[in-house]
């Protein structure tokens, strides 16, 4: 089995960035792009890369790269929110509900972390795509 990690990254960091903003217009093309996701990574667990991957890395690395790099922050989010689902399941009785003005804490977090997490990624791409030097020409 090869290590695919690269168009893994690539299709999640595409699902992020089409979902985001096809989500704002129309929940059918947001829905669309997750039927997408999951099809391609149903793809890349058969090792079968799917060719409009193959031609997004070939035509267009820069833009590739940021994929990947906002790939990271969508698949966290993903197994964070798949792993507190399954708390939830499990515990039942430890998770309340209650309705605070401190729980609206919690929500600014989720704010701060999203500017923090999807920053550093537009950070460490943008150094990747034109400072790194694997990328600079001789």
């Amino acid at each position: 089995m090869k290590i695919i990690s690269k168009e893994a990254l690539t299709v999640g960091g595409l699902y992020g960035v089409t979902s985001l903003s096809l989500g704002l217009f129309s929940e059918f093309l947001a829905s669309l792009s997750f039927y997408l996701f999951f099809f391609a990574l149903i793809m890349l667990c058969f090792n079968r890369v799917p060719k409009f991957i193959e031609a997004l890395q070939n035509n267009y690395p820069k833009i590739t790269i940021y994929l990947q790099y906002f790939g990271i922050p969508t698949y966290l989010v993903i197994f964070l929110t798949l792993g507190l689902l399954l708390f939830v399941l499990l515990f039942p009785r430890w998770v309340e509900v209650n309705l605070n003005l401190e729980e609206t804490k919690f929500v600014a977090i989720g704010i701060v972390f999203n500017f923090v997490i999807y920053g550093s990624a537009l950070g460490m791409a943008t150094y990747k795509a034109f400072f790194a030097k694997e990328n600079k020409q001789p």
